[in-house]
């Protein structure tokens, strides 16, 4: 698999791990731009933190239109 989870080229650095370790959500009511500065300096600390069950529930959510 050339851009498989282990290959170097598929451009990813682990954001989507982070998004699936998120704990402390982002309050919604922030503007664009600085709910994206949160977010980053919280990736970057290494706080980002999603629960999995919780964003794959949203997604199927979201896509059933619930």
């Amino acid at each position: 698999m050339e851009n498989g989870p282990t290959s170097t080229t598929s451009g990813s650095n682990g954001a989507a791990a982070a998004v699936a370790r998120q704990r402390e959500p982002v309050q919604p009511s922030a503007e664009p731009e600085d709910r994206v500065a949160e977010l980053r300096r919280r990736y970057l600390e290494g706080n980002y933190k999603v629960d999995a069950v919780q964003l794959s529930a949203r997604i199927v959510d979201k896509h059933l239109d619930r």
